[in-house]
């Protein structure tokens, strides 16, 4: 009869009767399904370090548990291990979280005062890894880079640091940056190269907005080696047009370039271009060029510092290292432009302008012209040329011309000081056109180097006038002649030589020359209006 009574209450209490089917349990267990696994929980089951297989846990504290599958809303989690789960809000303490969108607060930085969004945190720098680049050197990294830049500019300010880690980042076009407050930045120019899949245009290209006028304001290139994995035909590693306040800090322009760096002005507003730590290791044609495309007197480029770089060429064919064809305020210290075996630039300071634009208010100091094809340092071009001074440079060992070359008909106001003209094949220095043109307290020692006896220390033409070269020394000397090469021979034809047809107005005073061969000032002009005393040769 008891028997048949218990059959009974089990068909009409199945719940009691399913309550009854669980056996006591200990403090360590492992539930599999959901059969009562609520009731378990709530009842009798003690998670702590166990294992649950895809469970449903509703709000609840979890502590060293390890969780396979499942679904956690609203739980604290302390210890243990999440895989690929989706949590909403949750708190983490301890363990790992692998692969998970996070938007809950990140907290406080230790020491910090402020919590923030890891979202924001992650933010502070925008990496071009995050939008897909590789930096590999395999992968197409132009677009991610491209991605990057206009995600930048639909922040709060519309700009920011865009962070190039290190690698080696292939672009098949350029790269392309318009607005303000931008940096592409890497770590320094050894760990982050950008190289050009294609042969012709520019790498960077800045600014070129023509009708919104200093609108690429405060953009910033640092940290960068810009190369080409096949010899460029035309283009440059960095262009800019139309920028105000650019600045380009510790990049380096290697293999493959045409033209490094390219500043011009062809939309009127370029302004304010600060160029320093620049390294140009090998240029196909032209280092630094500023104002190539002025056509008139308002697109000059205004206002440019270059300091502290070394430009270089790269083969027999490259044209120009400093190439200035429209500037007004140019201001270089500390700039080696040096040639070296069969790597030469034709003439490594350029001075150019065209008919409607000029060069003025130049100031070079510490400036090395060295190993030139051609001129060292030449003034040429059909505009005007103005107030230029050069103190402390070097202008040396030209192969086949003089040091410094003077030959544009439109120059008033040049003065070279403290510096040195050594061992160029012809003339030191030649002044053939120009105006209040001064040679003070220099050497200009050992040319004539093709030909002994043939070319002169200073020659003057016939389109020089109102000129002074006063307290220089003019012959013989130096660290060649003290080495015992050839410039240890006397060379110089005369120290200065002016020739009869050139205007008055001139000064040359106080020189000593030693071992120039046929003496130390030759005075061709019969005129009156002139001083000529005081010089000594030997």
């Amino acid at each position: 009869m008891k028997k048949y009574a218990a059959v009974i209450l089990a068909l009409l209490f199945p719940a009691v009767s399913a309550a009854q089917s669980i056996p006591p349990m200990d403090r360590r267990v492992t539930l599999q399904g959901p059969t009562g696994l609520n009731w378990a929980l709530s009842t009798k089951a003690d998670t702590k370090n166990g294992s649950l297989l895809n469970p449903t846990v509703t709000g609840g504290t979890l502590s060293g548990t390890t969780m396979t599958g499942g679904e956690l809303s609203g739980p604290t989690i302390t210890g243990g291990k999440t895989t690929s789960q989706s949590i909403t809000t949750p708190t983490i303490s301890a363990g790992t979280a692998v692969g998970l969108e996070i938007s809950a607060t990140l907290g406080k930085v230790f020491g910090a005062s402020v919590s923030r969004y890891l979202n924001s945190k992650l933010m502070d720098v925008i990496s071009v890894r995050d939008f897909g680049a590789k930096g590999d050197g395999v992968a197409d990294d132009l677009p991610a880079i491209n991605a990057a830049i206009n995600y930048s500019k639909t922040t709060t300010y519309a700009g920011g640091r865009i962070w190039f880690p290190d690698g080696v980042y292939n672009v098949s076009g350029p790269i392309i940056l318009t607005g303000s407050g931008f940096s592409l930045v890497g770590t320094t120019p050894r760990a982050v190269t950008i190289r050009a899949t294609f042969t012709s245009g520019n790498v960077i290209q800045i600014g070129q907005a023509p009708n919104d006028l200093r609108s690429n304001q405060n953009n910033q290139i640092f940290g960068l080696n810009i190369v080409a994995a096949s010899a460029m035909t035309s283009g440059a590693a960095i262009y800019a047009d139309g920028v105000y306040n650019f600045h380009i800090d510790n990049v380096r322009t290697g293999e493959n370039i045409y033209d490094s760096v390219d500043i011009e002005n062809t939309v009127g507003s370029t302004y304010g271009v600060m160029i320093r730590n620049l390294w140009v290791a090998h240029a196909l044609h032209r280092g630094v060029i500023i104002g190539a495309l002025a056509t008139n007197l308002s697109q000059v480029v205004t206002d440019v510092f270059l300091s502290d770089s070394m430009i270089l060429p790269s083969g027999s064919l490259a044209d120009c290292g400093l190439c200035l064809y429209g500037v007004g305020g140019f201001y270089a210290a500390g700039v080696d432009m040096t040639s070296s075996s069969g790597d030469r630039f034709a003439t490594a300071l350029h001075v150019s302008p065209n008919a409607g634009s000029d060069v003025n208010a130049v100031m070079l100091s510490r400036v090395l012209a060295d190993d030139s094809t051609n001129e060292n340092i030449r003034f040429d071009g059909d505009g005007f040329i103005a107030d230029v001074t050069m103190t402390n440079v070097w202008a040396s060992t030209s192969r086949q011309a003089s040091g410094i070359a003077f030959n544009n008909t439109r120059t008033d106001g040049v003065t070279i000081s403290s510096s040195a003209v050594d061992s160029n094949a012809q003339n030191g220095i030649v002044i053939n056109y120009g105006k209040n043109i001064a040679i003070i307290g220099s050497r200009i020692l050992n040319n004539s180097m093709a030909e002994t006896g043939s070319y002169d220390g200073i020659g003057v033409g016939v389109g020089t006038a109102t000129f002074s070269i006063t307290d220089n020394q003019i012959g013989n000397g130096g660290f060649f002649n003290l080495n015992g090469g050839t410039p240890s021979i006397v060379h110089q034809r005369w120290g200065v030589n002016i020739n009869k047809y050139a205007a008055q107005g001139f000064v040359v005073s106080n020189n000593r020359g030693e071992g120039n061969v046929l003496g130390i000032v030759n005075d061709q002009t019969t005129g009156t209006n002139k001083s000529v005393s005081g010089n000594v040769n030997g």
